[in-house]
């Protein structure tokens, strides 16, 4: 199934670091009014840019996967988003994955699955792999194994290999953004 979009989707980021990979993708995007931000961790500097830029944010201080994953839901479906987008620690769990199926997705820290949780991208950087990089995946009850959407990954011997992976995946993530918002997405 093809969903066509005649208007701008709405956009639910949730966001669970310091916000250093939103704020350099963001920085230069225009249409901020379909995007929306949930944070678990406050950073002053991440505060200003929010505010610069006008995105409506809201803090999160739930404790539980349950009740985060509750608190994410019910503000999704008061903005009306069409999409959830994870860079995110937490697990989300429950209603939220019925309710929004197969419009989760999850920024991952690794390029293969292979390597789950928060440690995935240390796990490929020790690894026998050649490459390093990130991948959106759907969401699912499974941690860490919704089918992938889009990856990237680089060579671990590109020199200055950190700031080049840092800024390919500021492009990757905004590129997502911008699919979910203003493009088709095939469903199938």
């Amino acid at each position: 199934m093809k969903r066509f979009i005649n208007s701008v989707n709405k956009i639910l980021i949730v966001n669970s670091s310091s916000g250093n990979l939103i704020q350099n993708s963001l920085k230069n995007f225009n249409t901020f009014n379909s995007i929306h931000l949930l944070r678990t961790e406050k950073n002053l500097n991440f505060t200003y840019f929010l505010k610069e830029k006008k995105i409506k944010y809201k803090f999160l201080n739930s404790k539980s996967n349950e009740k985060l994953s509750n608190d994410i839901l019910n503000y999704a479906l008061k903005i009306k988003c069409d999409y959830i987008v994870l860079v995110f620690n937490k697990i989300i769990v429950g209603k939220i994955l019925k309710v929004y199926k197969r419009r989760i997705f999850n920024l991952h820290p690794s390029y293969s699955l292979k390597f789950k949780g928060l440690n995935a991208d240390k796990m490929l950087r020790k690894s026998n792999y050649k490459y390093i990089g990130s991948c959106f995946h759907e969401v699912i009850s499974k941690v860490d194994q919704g089918k992938i959407i889009r990856k990237f990954k680089i060579s671990k011997k590109t020199k200055n290999l950190e700031e080049i992976n840092f800024n390919t995946k500021c492009k990757f993530f905004l590129e997502f953004i911008e699919e979910l918002m203003f493009v088709y997405m095939k469903f199938n």
